[in-house]
């Protein structure tokens, strides 16, 4: 069992590695394929890290929307970012959704990958006492009411978390 957790911390600590050489701050959302004539993926593509891991550390914003185990904010980021949705429409911002489920997370091989009203939004970062995931969504139309956050483990089964209610 050493072994194994050795191998699983040194492939986990590549990864981040890797991760974290990535360059850039554009986001790009909506549907997305592998090519032009394969099927549409509804998904969004997530942010560099960079910029998610300063969604993720950014100071409390204001609540957007709330649901059971589930909270929205509008954080704010120190460099702009572009915001590429479908349809060819882009912006820059300097503030950016971040979706907090909590509950108590276990440490898995396989990335969690969050849901927001079906539409993948990106892979959940754990916080270090496992009590959290967060996520930073660009595509501020996914966030609305009544929409279900659901999250899974690579192909492992769907777990629904709750449906967002939209703060007034």
């Amino acid at each position: 069992m050493g072994v194994e957790m050795a191998v699983l911390l040194a492939l986990l600590v590549g990864c981040v590695q890797e991760q974290e050489s990535a360059k850039g701050k554009v986001m790009v959302s909506g549907p997305i394929s592998d090519d032009s004539t394969g099927p549409k993926i509804e998904s969004t593509i997530t942010l560099p890290p960079p910029v998610n891991g300063e969604v993720r550390k950014a100071p409390a914003g204001e609540r957007v929307a709330s649901g059971s185990g589930v909270t929205v904010e509008r954080v704010r980021v120190t460099d702009p970012v572009t915001v590429r949705q479908a349809g060819g429409r882009s912006s820059e911002t300097r503030s950016l959704l971040r979706l907090r489920i909590t509950g108590n997370f276990v440490l898995r091989a396989e990335r969690m990958e969050v849901r927001v009203g079906g539409i993948s939004v990106g892979y959940g970062v754990e916080s270090t006492d496992r009590r959290s995931v967060s996520v930073a969504v660009g595509d501020e139309e996914l966030v609305r009411d009544g929409a279900r956050v659901a999250y899974a483990y690579g192909a492992g089964p769907t777990v629904e978390v709750g449906t967002l209610r939209m703060e007034r």
